[in-house]
């Protein structure tokens, strides 16, 4: 017979009912529960990464925690109608749909977050706190649709049926400031809040130089230990184009692990930098002067299933190819040609993702920039425009 306790927390055994948890996740279940046990864990955080990108969840208390591994956590649907300002974006009670195109949506129901026992972390700068990847499910047991991660996972599904398998390498660009003012006065705490004032961690456009790199080394030591007490597999730390810009690469992964890690990365990221006095952000063009663009990439493959075990061995091999010899890059991707494995070398994707005019470009199209009419060049060939645009606050 169920208690009240037991039927606070989600819905009374939800994951067996529907079914939704391997043979592998239910076995690491024990071994979950005597980590907690054994760490006397107070909170953990359960994480769902949404269809932006943001990672939204909530900090549950670990004996409520062991009832969310049969029942799940209750959740919201509503942010998947709002943009990464929290502003409502599509109608929520629209009869078609709910503005989206998806009837069980219509409404804003409430959902089920379902926490992935594989993924469980326990985070080195927050005392006593365990984090757990999880996927949103409507109560029906039907997977939401606009869940990345189980979207990625059935796409991963197909890709296996056909004989093909999924190995990813992430490199990641992203800026470091220092906070100069949080901005937290209530004049300044509206809805969206008026943007931290940052100053640069370093100079920039000394591409990949020891000293700049140095400059900046006690932040980027923290942030390797924190990873590494994480176990996220950290290949290099490298001092990138921009004012603060770094780029991170990890080893290769299978499967959905690599975008589990980006996750787990950039909030990590993003959190320890805030701790100590720092401002990290992964957009692709902050509205910062003399900020260069950055990207977030991978070096993605499908590997055929007689090569399930040579991965990367082959990788390595592919490395030390010449560039000429090595595939051409289209897109983020690299594919297959006659079952052998494609991957693309992190100096090539850097060369062939760089925009053809800033490798023809003259010293002062990188960094002050010229207004349009003295570009008269770049115009004649048919070339897009260096141009700076001044961000909207």
């Amino acid at each position: 017979m169920s208690s009240i306790q037991d039927g606070s927390v989600g819905q009374v055994d939800f994951i067996t009912r529907h079914g939704l948890y391997t043979d592998e996740q239910r076995e690491a279940i024990p071994r979950l529960k005597a980590e907690i046990e054994r760490l006397k864990l107070r909170t953990i955080r359960i994480a769902w990464c949404d269809q932006h990108g943001l990672v939204r969840g909530k900090h549950v208390m670990a004996h409520d925690f062991l009832l969310a591994l049969r029942n799940g956590i209750d959740f919201q649907t509503a942010t998947l109608f709002m943009d990464t300002a929290n502003n409502l974006a599509a109608p929520m009670f629209a009869k078609h749909g709910g503005g989206i195109g998806v009837a069980s949506l219509c409404g804003g129901p409430d959902a089920i977050l379902v926490p992935d026992p594989l993924t469980f972390q326990v985070l080195p700068w927050a005392p006593g706190t365990g984090w757990i990847l999880s996927e949103m499910y409507l109560n029906s047991g039907e997977p939401v649709p606009f869940d990345t991660r189980a979207l990625f996972k059935r796409l991963l599904a197909q890709t296996r049926a056909k004989g093909y398998d999924w190995v990813g390498g992430l490199e990641v660009e992203f800026y470091i400031c220092k906070l100069e003012d949080r901005m937290l006065k209530p004049e300044q705490s509206g809805w969206p809040p008026d943007p931290p004032k940052v100053s640069a961690i370093a100079h920039g456009f000394q591409y990949l130089t020891e000293e700049r790199q140095d400059e900046i080394d006690p932040i980027l030591q923290m942030l390797h230990d924190n990873l590494a007490q994480l176990g996220l597999p950290l290949r290099t730390m490298e001092d990138e184009w921009g004012p603060g810009q770094c780029e991170f690469t990890f080893d290769p992964t299978r499967g959905v692990t690599s975008a589990d890690q980006m996750v787990l990365f950039r909030t990590a990221t993003k959190q320890l930098c805030r701790r100590h006095g720092y401002h990290a952000t992964f957009m692709t063009r902050p509205g910062l002067p003399n900020f260069f663009f950055q990207r977030l990439a991978s070096a993605p493959v499908a590997v055929r299933s007689e090569h399930r075990h040579q991965p990367v061995r082959q990788y390595e091999r592919q490395r030390r190819r010449p560039l000429a010899a090595r595939p051409a890059f289209c897109g983020r991707s690299a594919g297959t040609r006659r079952a052998g494995l494609r991957v693309l070398h992190a100096d090539h994707q850097r060369l062939q993702a760089l925009p053809p005019q800033l490798l023809r470009a003259r010293p002062h199209h990188l960094g002050q920039r010229k207004s349009r009419g003295d570009d008269s060049r770049v115009r004649r060939a048919g070339r897009p425009r260096l141009t700076y645009r001044k961000p909207r606050r």
